[in-house]
């Protein structure tokens, strides 16, 4: 029993040196530490489905995340559900709340053109600012000329085009923050990552709102490819014409919090404008996955 004593304590005393030297200490919770705690409840006599639920949790896990506070929770309790979310060591819940717990924004936006990847800046180079984001150079701009979209049933997408690079100007300049991401403005977005990374692009004011938009469903088409097929509602239906002939064989994005979900080119397969009739089809190698996604 003296050994087994012996043993324990030099065992205990180790672990409490090593904890020691390794400069680690306990990670205090939100009743320790202090900080903010939301809970997000659905709206008076608003029910909910499963899947409307995972997306808002979703939503919510992505803006904590990209808060940085390592001990931050997200959960989702409670008949009705409740997304109860902790952020220890966060004291202002006021801006806490603007930051994760307002209310998704779907926008149409045109693109101006591509943007490199965000490079931090060294030496004495400067952060640009992205509340005054520069115009674009004249051979990055993709305007209908510069993209030059010909229909070609030969071609595997129903249509060519020129390729336009991404514009180098904007390697210093970081992707616009949700705070400065106004619906008037324009905008620097990232898109979704992809295998070759992450594209982001300069955007013009939105045109639309999600308010256009009625219902939309993943689907296959003819050829068996994903879509995402919309409906739009009576207004919307006029809006999106008016805009989809002023932007014809140009790229519209689709942003959804802060994110370019995709910036599909209109109509490329056709050599006139058309009506969409309020019906619109988003594809572009799509997976089922993507498709429901977006």
């Amino acid at each position: 029993m003296v050994v087994s004593l012996i043993l324990m304590l030099v065992i205990s005393f180790g672990s409490f040196f090593a904890v020691l030297a390794a400069g680690w200490s306990p990670r205090l919770g939100l009743d320790l530490a202090g900080g903010t705690e939301l809970i997000l409840t659905p709206a008076t006599g608003h029910t909910i489905s499963a899947s409307q639920l995972n997306e808002a949790e979703t939503i919510i896990r992505n803006r904590v995340a990209g808060i940085g506070v390592s001990g931050s929770t997200v959960q989702v309790q409670g008949n009705p559900p409740q997304i109860i979310v902790q952020v220890p060591g966060v004291d202002n819940g006021r801006q806490l709340q603007r930051e994760i717990a307002s209310t998704a924004q779907l926008l149409f936006r045109p693109v101006v053109c591509f943007a490199v990847p965000y490079v931090k800046p060294t030496g004495k180079t400067k952060i640009g600012n992205t509340a005054h984001l520069p115009a674009c150079d004249p051979p990055y701009v993709l305007s209908k000329q510069n993209i030059n979209v010909v229909p070609n049933s030969n071609d595997v997408n129903g249509y060519t085009s020129n390729n336009i690079p991404a514009d180098p100007k904007y390697a210093n300049y970081p992707s616009t923050i949700p705070t400065q991401d106004v619906a008037l403005r324009p905008a620097l977005l990232p898109g979704l990552p992809t295998a070759q990374g992450t594209a982001r692009y300069v955007l013009f004011p939105a045109v639309m709102t999600g308010n256009v938009v009625s219902g939309a469903q993943a689907q296959q088409d003819s050829t068996g490819a994903w879509v995402v097929n919309c409906t739009l509602t009576s207004q919307g239906s006029v809006q999106w014409d008016h805009y989809s002939q002023q932007y014809f064989h140009q790229f519209m994005g689709i942003e959804l919090d802060g994110i370019v979900q995709s910036a599909p080119l209109i109509l490329p397969a056709q050599a006139s404008w058309t009506s969409f009739n309020g019906q619109v089809s988003i594809s572009g190698n799509l997976t089922q996955a993507d498709a429901n996604t977006l």
